[in-house]
């Protein structure tokens, strides 16, 4: 007699899931997100009354875990190429505007008032 063992059953409705994702992904995910449009409303002011109570009760609280600019030089400090972009954003953070500007008159510009020619680097062969 044979019976089909339940780890059977999750390998074959797994690949009938990932057949169906593949064909019909967009269709799929239009219509998860116009679920989710419609059950955001009602779960947000249940999910903050949670969170209210949550902090109203006494107790231990939970620590949240912050990095700082110090932690993340230091983890930057490991690989060469990484450290070098997180401290370029650290230093775009302290620059402003006036100091990556090009002055105006370092500018060279063109009159807004003259024309193109069109193929001046094509020979005229035509006389």
């Amino acid at each position: 007699m044979n019976i089909i063992r339940p780890i059977d059953a999750i390998i074959v409705l797994n690949n009938i899931v990932n057949i169906l994702g593949e064909y019909y992904a967009e269709s799929i995910a239009m219509i998860a997100a116009k679920l989710i449009l419609h059950i955001v409303p009602i779960i947000t002011p249940i999910l903050w009354c949670i969170e209210k109570t949550k902090q109203a009760i006494p107790g231990k609280s939970v620590k949240r875990f912050t990095t700082n600019e110090v932690e993340l030089k230091l983890l930057a400090s490991i690989r060469v190429l990484e450290s070098n972009l997180i401290n370029h954003v650290f230093e775009l953070n302290n620059t402003t505007a006036k100091m990556i500007m090009t002055p105006r008159v370092s500018v060279i510009c063109l009159s807004g008032f003259l024309t193109f020619k069109i193929n001046w680097w094509i020979p005229n062969i035509v006389d």
